[in-house]
């Protein structure tokens, strides 16, 4: 098929040194096969070689939307959210992209970070809260439970003024670890405040 041609003679053109002929096929290739791989792999080898970011960021969101393999796909996307956080300065970028590894790979600890530090960094609280509360309904770890919930709790008590709710999260982090003295701290707060 053409696009066959096109990723080969990308790759000559790659070897040669010829790095803008050889992307120009690859983006060529990718645009009449879509979920062609080859073609999508090679334009993301090649951008990031030569540290062409805002390409290898592209270049990355479409391999992720052309596999089927979620691993793959959450790998693919977690690439292109790390180059527009680290390389682009692109937060909204980079959020778009994490949320997508969280899409198919809910359990990405890399990607809940990375989403959790950049959201907090923008004061976007509304979608902190609710990215807390969705890695608490997975997390199985009484400790990480737990931390989640005091976290979850200080959002929305310092960030949403929601103080029922942040007894609610205090009270669900007491319930794995009763003994817990940040979260016994924060809700004897709670209710001495009101």
């Amino acid at each position: 098929s053409t696009a066959v041609f096109l990723t080969r003679a990308a790759e000559l053109n790659a070897d040669a040194g010829r790095v803008e002929e050889a992307q120009r096929l690859f983006e060529r290739a990718a645009e009449l096969a879509p979920s062609y791989l080859a073609a999508r792999r090679g334009l993301r080898r090649l951008t990031l070689a030569h540290e062409l970011w805002p390409h290898a960021v592209k270049a990355a969101e479409g391999e992720g939307q052309a596999l089927r393999d979620p691993a793959q796909r959450a790998s693919a996307f977690l690439l292109a959210g790390a180059i527009a956080q680290e390389r682009l300065a692109d937060p909204e970028r980079a959020i778009a992209n994490f949320r997508r590894v969280l899409e198919v790979e809910r359990e990405s600890e890399e990607a809940f970070s990375r989403l959790k530090g950049l959201l907090s960094a923008r004061g976007e609280w509304a979608e902190l809260a609710t990215v807390l509360k969705e890695r608490t309904e997975l997390e199985k770890e009484p400790r990480l439970l737990v931390e989640l919930h005091v976290a979850l709790a200080e959002v929305l008590r310092d960030h949403l003024n929601d103080r029922a709710q942040a007894k609610a999260q205090l009270r669900a982090a007491l319930h794995h670890l009763p003994q817990h003295a940040h979260a016994l701290g924060a809700l004897a707060d709670l209710h001495y405040e009101d």
